[in-house]
């Protein structure tokens, strides 16, 4: 369940929810219709960068998500897209190229959940295998302490007949 909790937790705060796109708007596009086009978008916490370079967080990330920004005809430009795989691309050169393909394929979220799940499941049967234990232990306890009882009951020096 710790696997879980730490993908949980690189993916939200280096993933590609909290990786930032660039955007270059169109040279003809007003105010209002910038306006416009983050809204349907899916673009959030817009930051001018320079002249009509933008940089947002994406709301939604779907490949569909992703493929409507590129194909707007508004937007003349992304950073941190791959247009090839339609997908957020980290800017994490100091990352794992594996841990990074991981994360940027949004996947994280699913194998986090099935982790632990799979946690919480071998806990559970853990917690009954222990549990199991802790009973026998107790019967077998009960029953020692009952074989004692009998045999001071017939006092130390209980002698056989002769």
């Amino acid at each position: 369940m710790c696997v879980a909790g730490w993908l949980a937790y690189l993916q939200w705060t280096v993933g590609p929810p909290a990786q930032r796109v660039n955007i270059r708007w169109a040279s003809q596009i007003s105010a209002a219709e910038r306006s416009q086009a983050e809204r349907e978008l899916g673009l959030a916490a817009g930051e001018q960068l320079e002249g009509r370079t933008w940089r947002y967080v994406l709301r939604q990330r779907s490949r569909e998500d992703i493929q409507r920004i590129l194909t707007d005809r508004r937007v003349e430009d992304t950073f941190h897209i791959d247009r090839g795989a339609l997908r957020v691309g980290l800017d994490r050169p100091d990352m794992s190229s594996r841990l990074r393909t991981l994360l940027e394929s949004d996947r994280v979220g699913d194998i986090s959940l099935f982790l632990a799940l799979v946690g919480t499941f071998l806990w559970w049967r853990a917690r009954a295998a222990f549990l199991t234990v802790v009973r026998r232990s107790a019967q077998s306890a009960r029953r020692l302490r009952a074989a004692y009882r009998i045999r001071d009951l017939n006092g130390p020096f209980h002698m056989a007949a002769s």
